[in-house]
């Protein structure tokens, strides 16, 4: 028998955004959930947060869940989320900020994968960021064990290739965020400084 899957698309519509959970031949529609318009080229790229695969996880209890334009750090904060009673991992309502916004730094840092653990971070002549090629024919994906309480620490298995530090973590933590004074996301505004 296969795994409980879900599907979360989205589409933007004239009186705002609406939201269509699909599972085992169903859909429901939701209409409010946290989401960012960006403007892209004459026209609209919606991109969702947390709040739906919340409610996805709340609805249909899947082992998967397919989703549309969801923001990279949503698709790691919203397991982390309270939903129904029922703890997906750390238990974390929408009004925890500090939790939210480490859970979607968390989900900053892991969203690009071989990226934090040195995949960006070639560069020959600069002593600081200067990792051979060799090092990099086994670039690990990262993981993250993160507390209840927010704590984040992220590290890579023991014996791969790459490397994992604080310049990796910084660059990745920079990387695509125009303003680390404002990080803009659809579940919330981060302050990185």
């Amino acid at each position: 028998m296969a795994p409980p899957t879900a599907m979360i698309a989205a589409a933007p519509t004239i009186g705002g955004l609406t939201i269509i959970l699909f599972s085992e031949h169903r859909f429901v529609f939701i209409t409010t959930a946290s989401f960012l318009l960006a403007l892209v080229w004459k026209g609209i790229s919606t991109y969702l947060g947390a709040a739906p695969i919340v409610r996805c996880l709340e609805l249909h209890e899947p082992n998967v869940i397919i989703t549309s334009r969801v923001a990279d750090a949503a698709l790691f904060l919203g397991p982390m989320m309270l939903v129904e009673l029922k703890v997906y991992e750390l238990g974390w309502n929408w009004d925890d900020l500090e939790q939210l916004a480490q859970g979607t730094l968390a989900g900053h840092l892991l969203e690009c994968g071989g990226q934090l653990t040195g995949g960006f971070f070639m560069h020959p002549g600069d002593k600081h960021r200067d990792i051979s090629f060799q090092c990099l024919l086994n670039l690990p994906l990262p993981y993250a064990e993160i507390s209840y309480q927010g704590e984040i620490c992220v590290a890579k298995v023991d014996g791969s290739g790459g490397v994992l530090n604080f310049g990796t973590c910084a660059q990745q933590l920079l990387y695509e965020i125009t303003d680390p004074s404002a990080y803009i996301t659809p579940d919330m505004l981060c302050w990185l400084f």
